[in-house]
Parts: C-alpha cells; structure tokens; sequence
C-alpha cells in the first residue's frame, strides 16, 4: 500500500520510481486531474471531493500505521484542497468570478476557464453531485454552512426537476449534502429511497448504500462545528485537525 501512496503523492525528490507529488500542486493548493495530455484550456480538475478522499486515505493509512510524517502530509494535503474547493469550486459571492458565473458551483476548474458541466454531463445535479462523492465522514469538511444553505436548494431544485436524478443514483448525494441543512428531512428521504437506486447496475448509487448514507446523516447533519477550514488561516498548523469520529 505504501508504493500505491507514493504512486500519487511521493514525498521524495529522491525517489527513482515515482514522480514527487504526481497530482497535488502546492502553489494552487489543489489537484490536477489531466496529467501531460495536451489540452487548449491547460491542466484541469472536475471532482474535488475525490481529490479529497485520497487525501484523506493517506492520512487514515498514516494513522493506522503509526507513519506520523506520511498522516501529517495527508493531513496537510487534505485540509490544502478543502479550502481551495472553497475558494475556486464552491461560489461565495462574486469574490474570485465575475458576474456573468451565475452559479453557486463549479463542475470543472481548468488553468482557462470554469464550466458549470461535467465530463459525462451538463445537469446541474451532476455538477453538484461530483463533487461530493464519494460520501465519507471527511466530506462534511468541504461544505461550509453559509455556502450549503443558499447551494443546496439549487442542487435540490435541479434534482427534483429531472427524474433521471434519482433513476441515477445522484439523488443520493443531494440527500446527502441535504442532511448539513435539515438533518431530519434528509433521513426521511433516505429511508424512502428504493433498493436500485443502489443496485450495481445504477451509475451514480452503485458506489454507496443506504447504510452508509444514513451513516452520514447521522453523524455529520447539521453538524455544529465551530470552526472550518475555508476560515482558518493556519491551516496545517495543529496536529489532528482532521477530526472524523462521529
């Protein structure tokens, strides 16, 4: 497990076999999801929350194995691409985009451009759902409350508007992300869900279960933390920062 770790952010200069830091930049702050394909618009990134989650691996895998430089640097790395997924993908206001982006989120952040779309479609629960999935415990870290109040009745709206929403599987990480304004609403709508929308053959659901959506809403709806990454300014500067224990 340790060379998979280094496969996508080894730490070494020194290391012959895999490149340093393969996906992570630290004068952007995040990822880049396009590696050396030539594209006209530059490197790009479309799903935070799974740039996150690897992050999040790393730091888990430190942990367990007592590797308190390898938990660190996920750690670090993690709570790096939580706030620039507030800054650069989560719209507050019109701080960093002009105007003309109309939207509360980003599908895809390139080095040219920011599209409200997504590499496999154009539906606005697509674009809100990438980036939230895969649903784990660390996720809540990402979704600032101030921002999911005003964000989520639009990722709700484009939901209930298109029943392909919930034929997809999608419908599950609205509920989700739902459980952070109304953790009681969210539980009941997860409960009403129906078996395929977990089945293998659904696109957007397979990856989860009802269980471990209930799990979330359980353990991080409306969750009453009183400080987020996207308001500290030293970020890295605490030990165990990262807190997931429901």
């Amino acid at each position: 497990y340790q060379r998979r770790v280094h496969g996508i952010a080894n730490p070494s200069m020194a290391d012959p076999y895999f490149a340093p830091f393969r996906y992570f930049d630290w004068f952007e702050g995040h990822s880049w999801a396009l590696g050396i394909v030539a594209d006209p618009n530059g490197r790009n990134q479309e799903s935070t929350s799974e740039a996150v989650n690897a992050w999040y691996g790393m730091y888990l895998y430190g942990d367990a194995t007592k590797n308190l430089e390898l938990r660190t640097l996920g750690e670090a790395m993690l709570l790096l691409e939580t706030h620039s997924t507030n800054i650069y993908w989560h719209v507050h206001g019109h701080q960093i985009y002009p105007p003309a982006y109309e939207h509360k989120m980003v599908g895809i952040v390139a080095d040219l451009l920011v599209e409200f779309q997504t590499f496999f479609g154009q539906a606005g629960y697509f674009v809100h759902g990438i980036q939230i999935l895969p649903i784990t415990p660390v996720v809540h870290l990402m979704f600032h409350p101030k921002w999911v109040a005003t964000a989520f009745p639009l990722f709700k709206n484009f939901c209930d508007g298109d029943p392909f929403c919930t034929t997809s599987g999608f419908v599950t990480f609205m509920i989700a992300e739902g459980a952070l304004v109304d953790k009681e609403e969210a539980w009941t709508a997860a409960q009403k869900l129906s078996d395929d929308v977990f089945d293998i053959s659904c696109a957007g659901g397979n990856g989860n279960s009802r269980t471990n959506t209930l799990f979330f809403i359980a353990a991080w709806g409306n969750h009453p933390s009183p400080k987020w990454p996207a308001e500290e300014s030293e970020l890295c500067k605490a030990e165990g920062r990262v807190h997931t224990a429901a």
